[in-house]
């Protein structure tokens, strides 16, 4: 398995662990995965590659309000992020907990 392979691999495991819905030593032993490992993994998935700047950024282009989704119900405060045809909406009171899973599955490193 190449080092690309492991990581993602590991990256697409520690997606599915969501603090606060279950407790990483219950997670670990649901996964038969280690305490060890799942930190290491963990702390070295979040860290930025070297090769990295902290003063990059990313443009962002405003786009026309797409069509309103037929499965949604529009919120009266929320906000909706959109990248190619991924969206996520936030509505009022949403779970902070969730959304940085979300965050974390959708991360890669630019690098």
């Amino acid at each position: 398995m190449t080092r690309e392979q492991r990581t993602m691999m590991w990256r697409q495991r520690l997606a599915s662990y969501v603090p606060g819905q279950i407790g990483v030593l219950e997670w670990c032993a649901q996964n038969g995965v280690d305490r060890k490992t799942f930190y290491y993994w963990r702390r070295r998935l979040l860290q930025p590659s070297p090769a990295c700047h902290d003063n990059d950024w990313l443009s962002v282009t405003p786009v026309d309000e797409p069509e309103p989704r037929k499965d949604c119900k529009p919120c009266a405060s929320g906000v909706s992020v959109r990248i190619g045809n991924a969206a996520i909406d936030l509505a009022p009171g949403f779970d902070e907990n969730v959304l940085s899973a979300v965050v974390r599955v959708l991360e890669v490193p630019r690098c």
